[in-house]
């Protein structure tokens, strides 16, 4: 029975990979666009901009969107309907004060920012508008991760890949609109895939709305919410933090160099969005604690090999998509790469601590991160801004994660290869540290690199793997070859 699970649930994983790797594109297809238009001063205003608009809406959401993957497979034909429609009423009302709120603060906004680039104060209120369509946006998008419509998803994220770069080059490009012309696009296109959407999902709707609903989602999510907007606030604090010791410029080579690490929260998010459903729809089941294993080390395996993929090629991807004033934003890539892998691996652990009804450990634990990230800030960022900073997100994401395996072993033991694990991080460190300083001319460095990667793979496959799984893989790749040359 464990394996039909993993394999549906690997399926699913993959068909929201390609959504959310397509989704996720979009930020890279913008890079050689936004980088040929504006300089690194003005990227740094579009970043903060962003990004404080991202750590808004997330907050904004109270907690719904986990109260909901909770609740909705214990509910069904118009009981459920009533939920579902009266928890995005709720959060679409919520959206629309919230943007008004922005929007009328516009020029406060934009002078915190202590920006000269024209067309800001625009730019900020048109980025308020679209609170409302990236939230039926998103809220539409979980309605088919919980339907199991994993190629709608993708489908939509395909439009999204497509459409919002070429709307974006005409405002930024064609029009010549500036900044502001950024979130006109963002705005146009969100306007138009929200309502694609919440067609699609038509049959999740229903009137009358009710309070009840929403009231029981909210008792669940609210204990769990604190945690979720530090963590969110992680991904705002540092651009914060380096602002006010560095120029806008160092803030934009940091948010080019977060952005291009943003390739792991594909994978990340593409596991989460289909681990969660899985997860609670397997609470209590005979083989869980199977699941969570096999889970943990597959995506433990995949979250190394990428992280160590990005920090190798990362000077190597910037020279091609950017131009040679980003370049230097490489040496914050490994830093970065590392906070994501770590960051990552917690989506699992936190998962055991809301079936276990310990929600309020996510939120101590979060308060614990943010604290160490806070400290190591202080002591670094003054002397060493970028470098100091991302040195700081990497510790502090460890110590979390060290945090969350404390706490999610005594309430639900892991039969897991610890030390071995631990011995991988170490080895792909020790990689990046040999790279990092030995210089070789380009093309040699190439080869060495994913020589480097290859045996680093091997050997983390051989170390993470039982025998008996490793067995399995090899006689499913005896009947590949097999089939391949009958074919042939």
């Amino acid at each position: 029975m464990s394996r039909e699970k993993i394999a549906g649930f690997s399926r699913d994983a993959m068909l929201y990979g390609l959504g959310n790797t397509l989704g996720r594109i979009v930020g890279l297809v913008m890079l050689p666009i936004l980088t040929r238009v504006f300089n690194t001063g003005d990227y740094g205003a579009i970043d903060l901009l962003s990004i404080s608009y991202m750590f808004v809406l997330i907050t904004m959401k109270v907690g719904i969107p986990s109260g909901l993957q909770r609740f909705y497979y214990q509910e069904e034909g118009g009981s459920r309907r009533r939920m579902v429609t009266s928890c995005a009423a709720f959060l679409f009302l919520l959206a629309c004060v919230l943007a008004t709120g922005v929007a009328l603060s516009s020029d406060f906004i934009t002078r915190a920012l202590q920006s000269d680039v024209p067309g800001l104060r625009r730019g900020v209120v048109a980025l308020a508008l679209c609170m409302p369509m990236e939230t039926i946006w998103d809220y539409s998008l979980l309605l088919l991760r919980l339907r199991r419509r994993a190629v709608v998803f993708s489908v939509f994220n395909v439009i999204r890949v497509v459409l919002t770069p070429a709307v974006t080059y005409y405002f930024v490009v064609s029009r010549g609109t500036g900044i502001e012309g950024v979130f006109y696009a963002k705005l146009l296109s969100l306007t138009l895939l929200a309502v694609g959407l919440v067609l699609t999902a038509r049959s999740e709707w229903t009137l009358p709305l009710r309070w009840g609903p929403v009231h029981r989602v909210l008792r669940f999510a609210l204990p769990g919410h604190p945690g979720l907007i530090i963590r969110t606030l992680m991904n705002v604090l540092p651009q914060y933090m380096l602002a006010a010791v560095a120029p806008l410029s160092a803030v934009g080579l940091f948010g080019i160099a977060f952005r291009l690490s943003n390739v792991m929260k594909v994978f990340v998010g593409s596991f989460n969005l289909a681990w969660n459903p899985f997860a609670y729809q397997n609470e209590g089941a005979a083989d869980e604690q199977r699941l969570y294993e096999v889970a943990f080390k597959g995506f433990f395996g995949l979250m190394m090999l990428l992280g160590l993929t990005l920090a190798l090629f990362a000077r190597e991807v910037l020279t091609v998509l950017a131009t040679p004033e980003f370049v230097p934003a490489a040496v914050l890539i490994p830093g970065i790469a590392i906070y994501f892998a770590v960051d990552g691996l917690t989506i699992i652990l936190s998962t055991i601590l809301y079936t276990r009804d310990q929600v309020r450990w996510a939120t101590y634990l979060n308060l614990l991160r943010i604290g160490v990230f806070l400290a190591m800030g202080a002591l670094l960022l003054p002397r060493y801004e970028a470098k100091g900073l991302v040195v700081a997100l990497a510790g502090s994401a460890l110590i979390y994660l060290a945090g969350y395996v404390w706490r999610a072993r005594r309430v639900f033991p892991l039969a897991l290869p610890w030390t071995a694990m631990v011995s991988a991080m170490a080895a792909a460190g020790g990689i990046l540290w040999f790279f990092a300083v030995t210089e070789f001319p380009m093309w040699p460095t190439l080869g060495l690199k994913a020589l480097a990667l290859v045996i680093f793979a091997i050997l983390l496959f051989a170390v993470l793997l039982q025998s008996a799984e490793r067995r399995a893989i090899g006689e499913l790749c005896r009947r590949v070859q097999v089939r391949k040359a009958h074919v042939v």
